[in-house]
Formats: C-alpha cells, structure tokens, sequence
C-alpha cells in the first residue's frame, strides 16, 4: 500500500502505524503528490490511501483516475469531508472515505477492505449523515438501520449480521447512502 499526503507528520506517523500493524499491511511508498507516487515504487501498491485536498494538484477526480489507471485501489483519507469532493471521489472510483481523526481500526480496515475491493466509509462520517434530518428522510429502513450501525463504528461483516443479510448487501447500501449525501 501507498500513502499521498502533503502534510510530513500525517505520512511519518501512517509509517509508524503502518509499521507498527499486526495486519500484515506493507508500506511500499510515502508520497506529497500523486506524480510523485506515479513516478515511484507507489504505482505498484495495491491501495492507496489518498488526502482528498493537495495544493497545486488537480482535483480529487482526476487524482483518482491517474492512480486507478495504473492499478491501485483509492481510499481517501482526509480531515475534510465536503458533499462534492467526496462524491467526485467516489465517481471516479475511489473505494471508501476514512477521515483523519477516526481511530486506527477503522483505518486498517478500510484498508484491508479495498485490497479485498469492497467499499468502506468512515464511522464518523455515517454518523454525520444518519444525523441530518435532510438526508435520513430519504434513505430507506435498511439504509438507516445500516448507517446507524456503521455510525456506532461495526465492521460492515457485524452490521450485515446484526441486519440478518449478506454481507455484500451492506457495501451497495453505503455507497448510495454516500453518493446520495454527496448529492447523487
């Protein structure tokens, strides 16, 4: 897995988490910028973990694409969360959305979930969107009851089993419920 991130501390301490990880997930790249992952042994990772915002690069879409072109997959990893950015993300391929302040497991597995490439959303964020009046009226019984397990921060395998459906039925749900929020 890679990592692009214009920030140095957030890319040193993903290395010591990394690193650190009992998951069996290696870190074969650290990069500032997506032509600098491109240009290295970054183009060969299997996931990338993407910031959804880098200065003097272009957008989130097109950031995904030129990763995705080459073969990994995208997570985006970010601190900011707006509609827009989040559902270009998700249009132009990106497997999930962890935010930077959500703990490590949910990080590692989002990771693991988009080697597996499976979709995976942040707990933080579901819990953003089963909270806004708006959009919770238009999600369906499933959707909410799938959200509001996602928002109390269970890996998707648990809320598939605690909504008494297959597993691959909860990923369809997030990624509407996301695309739905971000103004799909």
């Amino acid at each position: 897995m890679a990592v692009v991130d214009d920030h140095p501390v957030v890319l040193h301490d993903l290395r010591q988490m990394l690193d650190d990880s009992p998951h069996g997930i290696e870190l074969v790249a650290l990069a500032g910028s997506v032509a600098a992952l491109l240009a290295g042994p970054g183009r060969y990772a299997d996931v990338v973990l993407l910031d959804l915002l880098l200065p003097g690069e272009p957008d989130v879409a097109a950031n995904v694409a030129r990763i995705r072109v080459t073969g990994p997959r995208v997570v985006i990893f970010t601190s900011d969360s707006r509609p827009a950015e989040v559902r270009a993300a998700i249009d132009a391929g990106a497997l999930g959305l962890v935010l930077k302040g959500d703990p490590e497991s949910r990080l590692v597995e989002a990771i693991l979930a988009a080697q597996a490439g499976e979709f995976s959303v942040s707990s933080r964020l579901a819990h953003a969107i089963v909270t806004d009046p708006d959009i919770a009226t238009r999600l369906s019984v499933g959707e909410q009851e799938a959200l509001k397990l996602v928002a109390q921060g269970l890996p998707h395998i648990l809320v598939a089993r605690r909504l008494d459906v297959a597993a691959d039925t909860v990923l369809p749900y997030l990624r509407q419920i996301i695309c739905g929020y971000a103004g799909g």
